[in-house]
């Protein structure tokens, strides 16, 4: 009895290093795509940022640009009606 329990015994204990293998691999996997994630959100609110930035410089620009050109018509008006 004792030489059929040994076989199976040792399939058992083979089985359950396979499971501890495989939960310990899974949890890895688990784990790098965790911070794959953190690092695409990172990204991600990085070029939020940037593309914010980007907004206010181009509003900012073209918001000068037109006063500027408001400056001028008003100027060019004001010497046409003096000439």
């Amino acid at each position: 009895m004792a030489t059929a329990i040994a076989p199976r015994s040792s399939k058992q204990g083979a089985a359950t290093q396979e499971i501890t293998r495989s939960t310990q691999h899974a949890a890895q996997s688990t784990k790098n795509v965790a911070d794959n994630i953190t690092g695409v959100k990172a990204g991600a609110d990085a070029a939020a940022v940037a593309a914010d930035g980007c907004e206010t410089r181009l509003r900012d620009g073209w918001k000068r640009r037109a006063q500027q050109l408001g400056s001028q018509v008003t100027q060019f008006s004001g010497e046409n009606r003096a000439a």
